[in-house]
């Protein structure tokens, strides 16, 4: 979670930590491993140990801690990696019994605290590899360093990547007295140089200050400076028109005395924008100011002020540049403000969360309060597509009215047709009313499929129909009067549509008209197919392969070429692409056998399975006195010898 300017810097909290946890699901409870580098994190955070204490595996390199704390609640962790930190000294691991690795590469381990680090180590008995490089007391104290800590953690098995052996332990041993005196020494020295080093940075703060004051101070004198030239304005002549552009309007470098000779008005406490402003003002009634007057040349004293901001901006660079905890901070906290930034800008981007109900519903009551008002108009914003239908069916039986049986028995079957026919005409039976035909109007709108339900509403009206789909309204006018309170609404499982089934009050009022626009609506799509196809055969024509298909259909229809010839492709691919060109290449035939064509010269012979009569089909023909006619012979059709096979030539090779 990133901070705006000017906030504290990034903390861990749950909403971090489940960001990280993408890899569990974002249960942060179970979780066994968490990376939480570079995030300029400032401290470590007890809501961290809290609600994660099955963590093995912690990754914390790259921030700015400054302390080992709030681990206590990680009984299970194994490996720690504390890489590229402000830690001074190792503590807060009292409570990590199964500790195996610990990272603390690039830290401030100094002297004045590497004693009390490693006697918090010693207590870790499952500890085997340590990496402590790029620590003051490493660097400064390279090979006393490994010897001193060989010693003094004999659980180890390896330190900086380095394996630790029985010759190592052994000559560690032998050197603990003098390397222990020697540490103790070093810390004393330390202690003192960490002394002067903050006299030192607390002087370098206070001149620092004063530098700052010193520049406050010569900007206030350069504003002044210009304050005093364009304080003095003096008066147009009367022979310049009268428009204040005569030469007298030009300002004019004074001193202090001919102020008040010249009647100028001073000014006070004016700021480089405010002079600006004032500059074009008086530019603007006719007033010439010379921005040589203003700038900094000028004054006589910018080269002086300019030598200083140089000397400020290098020593400020130095400082910058040293490796201190300080230092790192500041780095840390510009990086944390320009992430900052950055999110801000991509949020302002990013599209904006919506709430679709409260949408949904304020578009609801907008639409039904101009619907009361009487502010009916037509309107589709969503752009849906609809198309109206008619079909005709029974109206619903009324499960409430007696039937004919209830009212009087079963009517006798002389009276029964008399009674039906008066019963359709003048609508006197109750069950002919329930079994009549009627004619619906039916709406079909292209919802998408996967559009919640929740978001529609419809309200039928006698004469018009008004749905809001996600807020957007589609209100159109009805073929026909309808019942409205009758309608029904359904919605397709299958594409999703909103069908509106409305039955009509006169069943044959514009009927026709619905009818005919349904096939003109039919008929336009059936055009626009047929533009679709068309489009895509003629896409289709400018491929090789489609042309060469194109090619052999028409040379099988033809007559010159027999049905299973080769087919002419000379002239298909251009010749800048590597064809050839008809009138150069060779003639192309098709290639036929004395068997092909003597096939295609005779008439089509009876195949033999179909001359051939079996002995049980002859004896029972000469039982039932029938004298069959003698079966034709059958000649096998003459094989074609090699010479005859292979008499023309091969065709040449393209």
């Amino acid at each position: 979670q990133r901070v705006e300017k000017g906030e504290t810097m990034p903390h861990i909290d749950r909403n971090l930590i489940r960001k990280r946890a993408e890899h569990n699901e974002g249960i942060i409870s179970t979780l066994e491993e968490i990376s939480l580098h570079q995030e300029e994190l400032e401290s470590i955070s007890e809501c961290l140990g809290s609600t994660c204490r099955k963590l093995k595996i912690l990754y914390l390199q790259n921030n700015i801690i400054p302390k080992m704390e709030h681990l206590h609640h990680m009984k299970e962790l194994e490996y720690l990696n504390l890489a590229l930190n402000n830690i001074e000294k190792i503590e807060g691991l009292d409570r990590c019994e199964f500790l195996n690795k610990l990272d603390m590469t690039v830290n401030f381990v100094d002297f004045d605290h590497l004693e009390e680090s490693i006697s918090n180590l010693s207590q870790r008995h499952h500890l085997r590899d340590l990496y402590m490089m790029g620590n003051p007391s490493q660097m400064d104290w390279e090979e006393g360093f490994e010897q001193y800590v060989t010693h003094r953690l004999p659980q180890l098995k390896c330190l900086d990547g380095k394996d630790l052996t029985t010759s190592m332990r052994i000559v560690a041993a032998q050197h603990f007295p003098r390397l222990e005196a020697e540490l103790r020494l070093k810390a004393q020295e330390c202690k003192q140089r960490k002394a002067l080093e903050s006299v030192a940075k607390k002087e370098a703060a206070d001149a620092k200050a004063q530098r700052k004051a010193a520049k406050a101070q010569r900007n206030h004198a350069r504003l002044k400076r210009q304050e005093k030239k364009l304080a003095t304005v003096a008066p147009g002549k009367e022979d310049s028109g009268g428009d204040g552009l005569g030469e007298g309007n030009m300002i004019e470098e004074g001193d202090d005395d001919d102020e008040g000779d010249h009647g100028g008005v001073e000014i006070e406490d004016a700021d480089e924008n405010e002079l600006r402003q004032l500059r074009g003002g008086l530019q603007a009634v006719g007033v010439h100011v010379k921005e040589a007057d203003c700038g900094v040349d000028a004054i006589g004293e910018g080269d002086d002020d300019e030598e200083g901001d140089e000397e400020e901006e290098a020593n400020s660079d130095d400082e910058l540049h040293a490796h201190t905890p300080e230092n790192r901070c500041e780095m840390y906290r510009e990086l944390a403000e320009e992430k900052a930034e950055k999110e801000a800008r991509e949020k302002e981007r990013a599209p904006k969360e919506r709430d679709y109900d409260v949408e949904q519903h304020k578009a609801i009551e907008r639409t039904r309060k101009l619907e009361e008002e009487g502010r009916v108009r037509q309107c589709n914003e969503g752009k849906w597509t609809f198309s109206f239908q008619e079909t005709r069916g029974k109206r619903e039986e009324d499960p409430y009215a007696p039937d004919d049986e209830e009212e009087g028995g079963p009517p006798s079957p002389s009276s029964s047709s008399s009674s039906s026919s008066s019963k359709a005409t003048v609508n006197g039976g109750r069950r002919s009313q329930r079994q009549a035909t009627v004619s619906n109007v039916v709406l079909d709108i292209g919802v998408p499929r996967h559009l919640d339900s929740s978001l529609i509403d419809v309200d039928v009206h006698p004469t018009y129909v008004s749905v809001v789909i996600k807020s957007k309204v589609l209100r159109l006018n009805l073929p026909a009067e309808v019942d409205a309170d009758q309608a029904k609404a359904q919605r397709s499982k299958t594409t999703g549509h909103l069908v509106l089934i409305m039955p009509k009050c006169n069943p044959d009022e514009n009927a026709l008209s619905i009818r005919v626009a349904a096939r003109d609506r039919e008929k336009k799509v059936d055009e626009a197919k047929a533009q679709v196809e068309a489009k895509q055969r003629a896409r289709d024509q400018g491929k090789l392969a489609n042309q060469m298909v194109t090619a052999a259909s028409a040379a099988a229809k033809s007559a010159a070429v027999p049905t299973g010839g080769a087919v002419r492709l000379k002239g298909l691919v251009p010749k800048r692409k590597g064809g050839l060109q008809a009138d150069h290449s060779l003639a192309m035939r098709a290639v036929s056998t004395t068997t092909k064509q003597r096939a295609a010269e005779e008439p089509l012979q009876p195949p033999l399975a179909a001359t051939v009569r079996t002995a049980e089909a002859a004896d029972a023909e000469e039982h039932a006195g029938l004298v069959p006619l003698p079966a034709p012979p059958v000649e096998a059709p003459p094989m074609a010898s090699n010479d005859e096979a292979f008499d023309d030539e091969p065709p040449p090779l393209m």
